[in-house]
């Protein structure tokens, strides 16, 4: 993983904690990251984007050509994921969408 996006990640850490953000944490991190680096699948679908942890993690583990589609009902929390995702330089296509799961998804 990239030291932009581990710095990326340490700030999302910490401001998790300030602001009692449920976050996925660094060892289930290291977990999904191992998961995702083995599957290596070409599109993710992750509802629950909260600030972006988690999408950054499976995009430093994704190919290039691959895509994330995230969804996030909050729109502060979605903002804050696109500025996170956009610092981290995650190497696949990310698509953050504001909205309800249950509403988006067809």
């Amino acid at each position: 993983m990239s030291g932009i996006a581990e710095k990326i990640l340490r700030e999302i850490e910490e401001s998790a904690r300030r602001k009692y953000l449920p976050i996925i944490g660094p060892l289930r991190g290291r977990a999904l990251a191992k998961l995702v680096a083995q599957l290596k699948p070409k599109r993710v679908l992750e509802v629950g984007t909260l600030i972006g942890y988690s999408t950054i993690i499976m995009g430093k583990e994704l190919e290039r050509d691959a895509e994330i589609l995230t969804i996030e009902i909050d729109k502060e929390e979605a903002e804050a994921a696109r500025e996170n995702i956009e610092k981290a330089k995650t190497k696949p296509k990310v698509q953050v969408i504001i909205g309800d799961a249950s509403d988006v998804i067809p």
